[in-house]
């Protein structure tokens, strides 16, 4: 059982990689995790078709073909608490897929390939936020339903 977290990189600012490191160690800890940054394409915003072509195929290299994909997106599935999630995620784990992934798009969100190869998709709000930001919810969401699986303190209800 290993997850992942993949997502598309414009810029490599440190409180964003000291953040996630933080929560990589932490994961790390009761499920073996990586995080992995794929290169923003340098298509300006007019090129929009081609600046998510690129990223798609920059994630696709990244997936194996027996990985579960749990994409991101605004209106993916939504959860009513952070124990539904934990319940969500803790199936996925135990589904004997090699490894979970969830992916979070650049900019212009997602393209097609990567919409076709994901398995499901999940919601962190319908709010659009900045990946930098949405990677590092979704890390802290990750942590704190694996305490909640493991019986950690660190959610209160």
């Amino acid at each position: 059982m290993r997850a992942a977290l993949l997502f598309v990189q414009t810029s490599k600012d440190s409180w964003h990689q000291d953040s996630n490191q933080v929560y990589l160690e932490k994961i790390s800890r009761m499920l073996p995790f990586d995080v992995v940054a794929v290169k923003s394409d340098s298509s300006g915003r007019k090129e929009k078709d081609r600046k998510i072509t690129a990223e798609d195929s920059r994630l696709l290299k990244v997936l194996s073909p027996d990985d579960w994909v749990i994409a991101f997106d605004e209106k993916g599935k939504t959860f009513s608490s952070s124990r539904e999630f934990s319940q969500f995620l803790v199936k996925k784990l135990e589904m004997g897929k090699a490894r979970v992934v969830f992916i979070i798009g650049g900019a212009f969100g997602l393209g097609p390939e990567v919409r076709a190869r994901a398995n499901e998709f999940i919601s962190l709000s319908p709010l659009t936020m900045n990946h930098q930001v949405a990677s590092l919810v979704a890390l802290e969401q990750i942590y704190r339903a694996l305490t909640i699986w493991k019986g950690i303190p660190y959610h209160n209800e």
